[in-house]
Parts: C-alpha cells; structure tokens; sequence
C-alpha cells in the first residue's frame, strides 16, 4: 500500500506525462495547413455615431441575437424553427441581454485573445459570466481551451464558452485560432482515458471534419439572421500609409497638389511600415547613398536593415472620411547618425525645373527650421499632430523611447480625425500620448 505521500508523487508522474503527450501530440499535428488565423478586429460599441446611423430597433438588434443564441436549429421546447420571422414581444426583450457575438466555443485546439477595453465574457463552470481581463498597455493575452482540446483530454479540460457583450464602448482585439492539421484524429487520448473527469463520449472525427460541421451550421445560422440583420458591406481591412517627417515636400499634382508633407507610401502587404517609409524618399526625387557600403564590406540589405532600425514611428493616426473606410498612418522620424553613415542625396538628373512634369507624383524636397514649419499650406491635421510629434523625438533622442520609459516600452502619439461634407474639412479629432510594448 502506498503512503499518502507517495499517492501524491504518483498523481503529479500521470500529469506530468499526461501534459507531455497532450504538447507532443499538438506538435506533430501542427504545421503549414493547420486550421489558424489571426484577425484584428474592432468593435464599435452603441454609442458609435456610425453604428447609431444603422437605425437599428430594439427589436431588430434584440432579433439578431435570438436567432444566433438559439443555436442549431431547434426552439426552446425543441420543435423545428422555421425560416419565418416574427416579432419578438416586449416581455422577451426585456429577458434577453444583447451581446454582440452570442455565446460558442471555439472550433479549434486553444484561441490567444487580446483585447483593451472589457467586452469578451467567459462562462465559468458554475455557470456565471466573467469578464476577461483588459490589457491596453501590454501583451497581454486570454488563453480559451476549444473543442479539440476538451476532446483530447476527455474532457479534464473544458472548451470554454464564450460571447462578446455589446458594449456601449469602442473596443479592439487581437484573436489567433491555433487549430491542427486538417487529417489530424480527434479523440481521446491514451493518457487520458480512464482519468477521473467529465462524461465525454463526443465521436471520433478530425480537425477538418469539425471545422466544416460547425462552419455549415453556422452558415445556416448566419443565412437565417441575414434575413433580418441590417443589410450592410461588410467591414474592409483599413488602408495603411508611412510617413517620414525628416524633410518636406511641395506636391506638384493629385490630392495634396499645392500642399507640402512629409513623403508618404503605402504599406504593401507583408511589408513593415518603417521600410515603406524608407521607401517614400523616392517621392522626393531622393535615395539612399549607398555606394559606400561595398567598401564598408556591407550589403544592401544590411544598410537597408541599419536604416529600419533607426526609423522611430512617434505617432499612429486613424483617418475616417478621407478614403473609402479607414486609413491608418504611421508616422516617422529617421536618425541619420546612427545609420552606419546612411545618407540621402538627389536622383541623378541635370536639376532642370522641367523634370518635375516627367514625374507627376513627386516632389521637391525642402528641410524647414521647427519654427518654421509651413502649417497653413498643409493638410488640415498636420498641425494638430506634427509638433507633438516632433516634440516626442526631441525627447527620444536618437532612440525609441523618452527618458523614465520602463524597458521595452516606447512613447507614441496615437489618435483620430474625422473629415466630412463635400470639401472634406476636418470636423473632429482626438489626440494623446500613450506608453506601449507593442
């Protein structure tokens, strides 16, 4: 007969090998076509002048809900819905709380979410709603068991059911669905067979096989909600733009015609913001002098590299109203001195004023004293934000973070401005210095 003592060593042993069977097995079953993906989302909240223009009803929205909560196909008493509709009564309105996404769990083996402001409410095995923490100035994530987990082990570990509350409050997060690949066998694991948990006789299947089960009912259900869900696009990815502010430029053509800025690119997809800002120096019929490097025994891509490292962004602005949907803008300044002896010279030409008809879209470049800076003959916002960010660099130094700044952690300017009517002037802004990791 074992001592208690030794009960004890012997229960922490089938853990431990336990834990090591579930990591391995999700190892060998996670690779290049494994069911994940990531999603930067942004929820609007109520009082959201733009979700308030949907004008939505009570009953409409509370509608939605309803549809989507009751889940697979059946009523409360178990009959068959049907596809129609009928008006929720005042008495059910009031006992039903309106949720932005209505409680599921995930398909997958676990989800990493992250989120700044409350919003994701997670249901405890007693039942009861709780918050998920809130990190707005860190990484910060919420690890939720899903549905391959909780078969794998039997059920010691519960896929956690989950909803998003419809806050009056604008809310952002950040979701990775780690998943498996699709072949992959879902069933319970030897380890885990015979342990003390739950009732748990789900089916064998597979990742695959799951996934598209749980997608086609929830197909139907997002077909059946259509029908009274308010008929709107769906939201697209916002378009990104870099800026670097070393220097200036007057725009000779296009939408900025006759205004100066810095030299702003598009970020293209899989490119970082700060290499599209490196880029935008074109812009200015300038380049990076790197004819030194190959005497420095450097490569491009290193001085490219050295570059990018000495690229700070100081502020992220939102833009609504100046392109179809959202655009984001990450603002630059660039250090020079910490280069490795980077500089910026002209594009070779014989400096006559007629080339400037040869490139439309490019500029003059001019540096201005701070004092200086022309704001009248620039767009609206720039000065709202460009002495701020200015301000910020001066602070920085030549580095990334102001001096008391905990360790790996920087200063950014962050805000919003809103352009309307049919000359697009700026109507409203918000602005404020954060400290983050990311």
């Amino acid at each position: 007969m074992k001592d208690e003592d030794g009960d004890e060593e012997e229960d922490e042993d089938e853990e431990a090998a336990a834990a090591s069977e579930l990591a391995r097995h999700f190892l060998e079953n996670f690779g290049p076509t494994s069911h994940c993906s990531f999603r930067a989302l942004r929820y609007p909240g109520a009082a959201d002048a733009e979700a308030r223009s949907t004008h939505w009803s009570p009953y409409d929205r509370v509608g939605v809900v309803a549809s989507i909560a009751r889940g697979m196909g059946t009523d409360d008493d178990g009959a068959k819905k049907t596809k129609k509709r009928r008006r929720i009564s005042s008495d059910e309105y009031r006992s039903i709380t309106p949720v932005g996404i209505a409680e599921h769990t995930d398909f997958e083996a676990f989800t990493l979410l992250h989120q700044t402001r409350p919003g994701l409410e997670l249901k405890d095995l007693a039942g009861t709603w709780r918050d998920a923490s809130c990190a707005p100035e860190s990484s910060t994530f919420t690890v939720i068991i899903a549905d391959v987990m909780e078969r794998w082990t039997g059920g010691l570990l519960t896929a956690t059911p989950h909803r998003v509350a419809f806050t009056p409050h604008e809310r952002l997060s950040l979701v990775r669905f780690n998943g498996l690949d699709p072949g992959t066998v879902v069933e319970t694991l030897p380890a885990f067979r015979g342990r003390p948990s739950p009732t748990h006789r789900a089916a064998t299947t597979t990742q695959g096989e799951h996934v598209g089960r749980m997608v086609t009912a929830a197909a139907k259900n997002l077909e059946d909600m259509l029908e009274t869900y308010p008929k709107r696009a769906l939201t697209t990815n916002p378009r990104r733009f870099a800026q670097l502010i070393v220097l200036l430029g007057k725009h000779a053509s296009g939408e900025f015609e006759g205004r100066w800025t810095g030299f702003i690119e598009e970020v293209k997809p899989r490119e970082t913001p700060a290499r599209a800002a490196l880029r935008a120096v074109a812009r200015g019929n300038l380049r990076w002098n790197l004819r030194w490097a190959a005497a420095a025994g450097l490569t491009r891509d290193a001085v490219m590299e050295a570059l990018e490292s000495n690229t700070h962004e100081r502020a992220r602005l939102r833009f609504r109203g100046w392109h179809d949907g959202l655009v984001i803008e990450h603002e630059f300044t660039l250090d020079l001195d910490g280069a490795d002896g980077a500089s910026l010279i002209p594009e070779d030409d014989d400096d006559d004023e007629s080339d400037e008809s040869d490139a439309p879209a490019r500029m003059r470049p001019r540096w201005f004293d701070e004092g200086e800076i022309p704001y009248d003959e620039m767009p609206e916002d720039d000065r709202h934000w460009y002495p701020r960010a200015l301000a910020l660099a001066r602070e920085c130094g030549g580095g990334n973070a102001a001096a008391g700044t905990k360790p790996g952690w920087r200063e950014l300017i962050v805000g919003e401005f809103r352009f309307g009517g049919d000359d697009a002037r700026l109507v409203s802004k918000t602005l404020e210095r954060i400290a983050t990791d990311a």
